[in-house]
């Protein structure tokens, strides 16, 4: 074997220019083959921080019973009720909602106190308050509010009271204004701002901190509760996961519970399986041209050595020597040939903008994956290496008297 990577690499410094050629092509093959894997790898990375999580955000809360009946007592039950989109609701304890954290399909939640109140009584007409923690703003973020959704003053912050939030829509209906009182009852609260939180499955006319919604509730019922909630905001694992994050919060819920949140989950999961699918089918594709580019030019190359394969068997060579130097031969070249592809690869990876070309913000230029880069490698080496048996392979079933007759 020594002796063929010997004349082999003789026979590459006699014809420089064609091995040159030939290591050149396997170059262009290999950072091909890399930058559109990575090309392809980047894009479903991209697709996937875009629709991984669209969709996955939603609400779980428990029916009250076919009779009404519920632990809670308002003193004015024409107007006032646990609501959720105009359905009666039972309470849970808050506790549950650190069961559901627990959930491997479920990235965060957060429990929300929501139910109809009127601030006027005298005027026949509720309204729906909602209660959450200021200090846990993951899941409320995605499901019900956020200080993006403000249009006027400031959002809650943690330790904040006396204060509270107001959709658009409401506080145009009734001409409240930032730095305005709402009274409920004998309670009193400053609006610091007003918001427009737009399709979110926990939507309400009035936010304001979990602790002093809860001291709302108590003063409009008969009997005070405590460590209640009758609405968990769930922000999913990914899209993918959301079916089974809902159940799981149903199940931890228990009786009579159920989900509401996005209806896009399902074809931004479709979306990311078929981006999955189609780019696996790209890779292959691009695997399969770069081995038959391999394949060819190694071939053409071999056949362009007829006349010296047909000297070598003439003078002696046995079919296993002249493949043995083939062999080595387009090792030799392959091996060259993929290691500056892959130097070529890495340095356009790293430093040219391609992050921006493909739309992703948080990348300027991509992350070298130097596993790609050493598998364009092995391919390139494997094929290379095959080509050149194969076509040697093919040559050698010509009789020496044969090619010598077309020198």
């Amino acid at each position: 074997m020594r002796d063929s990577i010997e004349y082999a690499w003789r026979e590459i410094r006699r014809r420089k220019l064609r091995s040159i050629g030939n290591i050149a092509g396997y170059a262009v093959a290999t950072a091909f083959l890399v930058i559109s894997v990575s090309f392809a790898g980047f894009s479903i990375f991209g697709t996937g921080s875009v629709l991984e999580y669209t969709g996955a955000q939603f609400i779980g809360f428990v029916y009250s019973t076919p009779d009404g009946t519920s632990e809670i007592r308002f003193k004015n039950p024409g107007h006032e009720a646990l609501l959720v989109y105009n359905y009666p609701v039972v309470p849970f304890p808050v506790e549950l909602v650190e069961v559901i954290k627990q959930s491997p399909n479920v990235k965060h939640a957060s429990p929300l106190l929501t139910f109809s109140v009127i601030t006027d009584e005298y005027v026949d007409r509720s309204w729906v308050l909602a209660g959450f923690d200021p200090s846990d703003m993951e899941a409320v973020r995605m499901a019900s509010c956020s200080d993006t959704d403000i249009v006027e003053g400031r959002f809650l912050e943690p330790g904040d009271r006396g204060v509270v939030l107001l959709e658009q829509t409401f506080a145009d209906a009734e001409q409240y204004g930032t730095g305005d009182i709402i009274y409920f009852g004998d309670l009193e609260y400053t609006v610091a701002g007003i918001l427009t939180p737009g399709t979110r499955p926990a939507k309400a006319d009035i936010y304001m901190p979990f602790d002093e919604a809860s001291e709302v509730l108590n003063s409009r019922i008969e009997e005070p509760v405590r460590n209640i909630a009758n609405v968990v905001l769930v922000d999913g694992a990914s899209s993918i996961l959301t079916v089974s994050a809902q159940n799981d919060v149903k199940e931890i819920l228990g009786y009579n519970s159920s989900t509401l949140g996005y209806g896009c989950f399902n074809p931004a999961g479709a979306a990311i399986g078929i981006t999955f699918r189609g780019m696996r089918l790209t890779g292959l594709v691009i695997f399969v041209s770069i081995f038959l580019f391999i394949v060819a030019s190694q071939y053409y190359a071999v056949v362009e050595r007829r006349t010296d394969l047909g000297i070598l068997k003439a003078i002696g060579w046995s079919d296993r020597g002249v493949l043995s130097q083939e062999m080595a031969g387009s090792f030799i070249q392959s091996a060259l040939g993929g290691l500056a592809g892959g130097i070529v690869a890495l340095l356009l990876l790293a430093f040219l903008p391609l992050g921006q070309w493909l739309g992703i913000g948080e990348l300027s230029a991509l992350p070298v994956n130097t596993a790609i880069v050493a598998a364009g490698f092995v391919v390139t080496v494997v094929s290379g290496t095959l080509a050149g048996l194969v076509s040697a392979a093919v040559s050698l079933r010509l009789k020496p008297a044969e090619i010598l007759r077309t020198l």
